[in-house]
């Protein structure tokens, strides 16, 4: 018994030193909570509704049928450990396990599964107390998990009030407007190919604390006429003949209109690499010409280059796609869209970009055509795209974005926040990074940084998109503001989504405008009538707070 525990200490602490445990304080937490139940005698006894209310901090209300956090994060405990087991710790010679169908940590030797697979005349029908799971904690090993556990989490939210700070600082630097590159009309590949450049220009770029990146998400002549206050305007053009590319670029100082640096690429090959190759190049010469340090972004440059080889232009395509599907919307290019970026993980299944924005679609399939029976399948995917991706690229800000999006549908609102806590801080400057971040914020955490994290996303985005009022409008709500909630959902509701019709009516009615508030339900019925059919069904698969839900169903009292 004394050799038992001594292989469980060494496996306990392993895990707890590893890099794996190190990057995931909540999982560590959940681990120590698990092991601790365990060493005194109540590991039998352990229930999702403890958990819950014990580690995830739920209420007393907490239904673990309703809410699946426990489950879901259960299921990424398990996840991690075998990442553990398969990375840092793969010559570990005990492991720690959590057998499906309980919650009670136990620990078997590294190679049991290997000898029950093999089997044969050797094997020993009888089970050897060696290969028997125990679920045995040393009283030390487990009192010290659960301190460093709520050490981690304490830290977790001092990460997130830093994080914000980060977030709102206001670049005291130059201002730059990313324009979209100019294209002729009829070449579509180029059209394709502006929307990847101009996506990973302002995310590069957006990464320099003390650079304002401005850009617009419409696109045309109306933005070569406004600079939007920016000291300097990035624009140029993209052409493609056959298989081949060219890409010309001016930086022009706005005030007097002088190009200060110019670049024009030669005729090069249609291929991934090259194409992304000469986007670096182009993103570092505008930091250098800037002034601005731009060691911050190689090492996102690097993993991402490093990401996309082995990716066909073809495939590559299919993410140039998905930046003009989320640029201007239709149900008719939905699924082909969904269809070409399942080809490319298909083909390349460490794609970090294409596996975000496949979890970002699934998300908006479930969101545009909602289907009560099958919106936890869709939600369940896209998590699992989203968790792809960030294990393919850890320094991917779009990745940890859409992660914090699809943690939060499916019930992991405190592993939300820390998702977009990563995000804010690769991308302090990326207006929609930080439009999520706001609305999230203002459903998971109701901070007064809500308003401004959306103000400074405005600001970075002239003509931005109308959801970008949604984080305001729902902290109004939950302050009983009516005159601000009112104006921030008018604001959001030119989005023309159902959301905006729900956020709409419950504003009206805590401003006491009943009949706005009916107009907007009558709207809803006759745009989005599986969803008006649904509502109950669509409010809790959108995990809007109770108060907001009477709000939207009746006038305020």
């Amino acid at each position: 018994m004394a050799e038992q525990h001594s292989h469980l200490n060494v496996a306990l602490e392993h895990a707890l030193r590893s890099p794996e445990f190190a990057a995931a304080p909540r999982m560590a937490q959940l681990l120590a909570y698990l092991v601790k139940e365990a060493e005194e005698g109540r590991g039998d006894f352990i229930k999702g509704y403890s958990i819950g209310v014990d580690v995830f901090e739920r209420g007393e209300n907490f239904d673990p049928s309703r809410d699946s956090i426990v489950r879901v994060q259960v299921v990424r405990l398990r996840a991690l450990l075998d990442e553990y087991y398969a990375g840092s710790g793969k010559d570990e010679d005990w492991r720690l396990v959590i057998p499906k169908g309980g919650y009670c940590p136990l620990v078997e030797p590294r190679d049991a599964e290997a000898e029950a697979d093999q089997g044969g005349p050797e094997a020993d029908p009888q089970p050897k107390p060696a290969r028997k799971v125990l679920a045995i904690a040393l009283s030390a090993i487990a009192i010290a998990l659960v301190a460093l556990a709520a050490f981690i989490v304490g830290q977790g939210k001092e990460r997130h009030e830093e994080a914000l700070q980060i977030a709102l600082l206001q670049p005291n630097g130059p201002t730059v407007f990313v324009e979209r590159y100019s294209v002729a009309v009829d070449d579509t590949t180029a059209a394709a190919l502006r929307e990847g450049l101009h996506h990973d220009l302002i995310t590069y770029l957006s990464q320099m604390p003390s650079l304002g990146v401005i850009s617009m998400p419409g696109s045309g002549s109306e933005e070569a006429d406004d600079a939007h206050g920016a000291e300097f305007v990035l624009t140029g053009a993209i052409a493609t003949s056959g298989d081949t590319f060219r890409i010309s670029s001016n930086l022009i100082r706005v005030r007097d209109r002088v190009v200060i640096w110019s670049s024009v690429t030669p005729t090069a090959p249609l291929e991934t690499l090259t194409l992304l190759e000469k986007r670096s190049d182009l993103a570092l010469s505008v930091a250098s010409e800037l002034g601005q340090p731009y060691g911050v972004i190689h090492e996102e440059m690097r993993n991402d280059l490093e990401n996309h080889r082995g990716v066909s232009f073809e495939n590559y395509l299919c993410e140039l796609r998905a930046y003009q599907y989320m640029r201007a919307k239709s149900a008719k290019q939905l699924g082909k869209v969904r269809d070409c970026l399942e080809h490319a993980v298909k083909d390349v299944g460490n794609y970090s970009n294409a596996w975000a924005l496949l979890s970002w679609i699934y998300g908006d399939e479930a969101r545009v055509s909602f289907d009560p029976q099958r919106a936890g399948e869709a939600t369940e995917r896209a998590l699992d795209a989203a968790n792809r991706s960030v294990t393919a690229n850890t320094t991917n800000a779009m990745a940890y974005e859409y992660l914090a999006i699809a943690q939060f549908y499916a019930g992991e609102g405190e592993v939300a926040l820390d998702s977009i806590d990563r995000a804010l801080r690769l991308g302090p400057n990326n207006a929609e990074i930080l439009a999520n971040a706001s609305w999230l914020f203002a459903l998971l955490d109701d901070r007064e940084e809500v308003m401004a994290l959306s103000a400074k996303a405005m600001e970075l985005s002239p003509g931005h998109p109308a959801w970008y009022s949604a984080g305001p409008a729902l902290r109004s709500l939950s302050l009983g503001n009516g005159t601000d909630a009112l104006h921030y959902a008018r604001l959001h509701y030119r989005d023309g989504t159902a959301n905006a019709r729900l956020l709409l009516a419950a504003a009206s009615n805590l401003a006491g405008d009943t009949a706005g508030a009916k107009a907007a339900m009558a709207e809803l019925s006759r745009e989005d009538p599986r969803i008006a059919g649904n509502l109950d069904a669509y409010l809790a698969y959108m995990r809007i707070p109770d108060d907001i839900v009477r709000l939207i169903k009746s006038p305020a009292e």
